[in-house]
């Protein structure tokens, strides 16, 4: 767990962290080693889920290797419907995600703590719009939570 105390809120206690796949951890496919590293070192302090339509095919390669949880979207609503179910079931209150689509829009309203990514692929603005914090690499959203002295300057009031 992952106890964040940032003046003028009251204390978070994240449990969990959904990432988004393709556009957000990952660039045609690939996670670069530095983020690979990261949420490594994470995991040991959350449940980590990485969740994707898999449209790459890589998400249960990506998950054995990394040693992490992987949601494979059933794609039986809209997929943005789907990552907000997921939130919804995990618990909004110990859950944080990370994301940059359309699709990842409402699951980052639900979130705890939401961070969007404007990678090389951007970001869609009605993500921006709901995030809590905007990154410009997949590797800075996940220092926020090693690290969480850069979440209590980020959104202390």
């Amino acid at each position: 767990m992952i106890v964040i105390e940032i003046p003028g809120m009251e204390k978070i206690m994240i449990q969990q962290i959904i990432c988004d796949l393709n556009g957000t951890l990952a660039m045609t496919g690939q996670i670069s080693n530095e983020v690979k590293a990261k949420l490594k070192m994470l995991k040991n302090k959350v449940r980590v889920i990485i969740a994707s339509s898999d449209s790459r095919g890589n998400l249960k390669e990506i998950g054995e290797e990394l040693g992490v949880d992987t949601y494979h979207l059933k794609l039986e609503q809209p997929e943005d419907e789907e990552k907000k179910e997921l939130i919804l079931q995990l618990g909004v209150e110990n859950t944080a995600a990370i994301g940059n689509g359309v699709n990842d829009n409402k699951m980052l309203e639900e979130a705890k703590i939401s961070i969007a990514v404007i990678g090389r692929e951007g970001a869609a603005f009605k993500t921006i719009n709901v995030a809590d914090i905007l990154v410009t690499d997949p590797a800075y959203a996940l220092d926020l939570f090693l690290d969480t002295n850069k979440l209590r300057s980020t959104l202390r009031r």
